[in-house]
């Protein structure tokens, strides 16, 4: 099952049944289910019963665009005979759905929740970009709010642009912050693929492509990288707050 890395994002899996009746439309809301109408369809599996070989399959229903660029609530099934035989009048089929929550204010969390959705569709080198997107903006907010207690906005500002980028961040400046704070230090395997997925997302944008393909194996350890990187960031971020 493909939703299976989602779980990793915490996203939830919805199961329920639908009806299909031969000829006739079926037409399902998630929010009927308990799915939020804002929330992120990530996954979606019909599994029809098919009784000795009869019964019908849900095909979608589409307008005059068929590639989805934006969340529909609303979902039109259309039954297509299966088997050979005579079909029944009506079949039931399984739909599981897997979804986050949407959180708009958090685009570091948007960017890891995008990466995974890449992931999941076997679109190995569109994962790289938001994959670092997601711990580098969630760095950058740590260290914007914990430098400006010492110094100005302004000056933070210039020194993580221009002096402290993001490699300095990842290696000199949140080892220095996890140390001072009593916190353990990232990993150092994670922090190699943080520093790898950098690089790969360096060479995407300078080069427009990577030297070299990026297999199943390769990809799922970079994301696991940027999943663990993004929650430690997170740790330290709420230890923060609270001291």
């Amino acid at each position: 099952m493909y939703n299976q890395a989602f779980a990793f994002i915490g996203a939830r899996t919805l199961l329920f049944q639908l009806v299909l009746r031969g000829g006739q439309r079926t037409i399902y809301r998630f929010s009927d289910y308990g799915i939020p109408p804002d929330a992120k369809v990530l996954y979606v599996n019909y599994t029809s019963h098919t009784p000795d070989g009869r019964g019908y399959f849900p095909v979608e229903i589409h307008g005059n665009v068929p590639t989805r660029r934006f969340f529909m609530n609303e979902v039109a099934l259309y039954p297509i005979p299966v088997g050979s035989g005579e079909p029944l009048p009506d079949s039931e089929v399984n739909v599981m759905v897997s979804w986050v929550p949407r959180t708009a204010d958090d685009e570091s969390w948007e960017s890891l929740v995008d990466a995974f959705e890449a992931y999941g569709n076997a679109r190995y080198p569109s994962m790289i970009v938001p994959a670092n997107v997601a711990v580098e903006s969630a760095m950058s907010r740590l260290l914007t709010s914990y430098l400006e207690r010492f110094v100005s906005k302004k000056r933070t500002e210039d020194f993580l642009e221009n002096a402290a980028t993001y490699a300095h961040q990842l290696n000199v400046l949140l080892p220095v912050l996890g140390s001072l704070n009593g916190l353990p230090l990232i990993p150092d395997h994670v922090r190699g693929a943080l520093n790898r997925l950098r690089d790969l997302r360096n060479d995407l944008a300078h080069a427009g492509a990577l030297e070299q393909p990026l297999d199943h194996r390769g990809a799922a350890e970079l994301l696991c990288g940027a999943l663990f990187g993004f929650h430690y960031v997170r740790h330290i971020q709420q230890h923060l707050v609270r001291t």
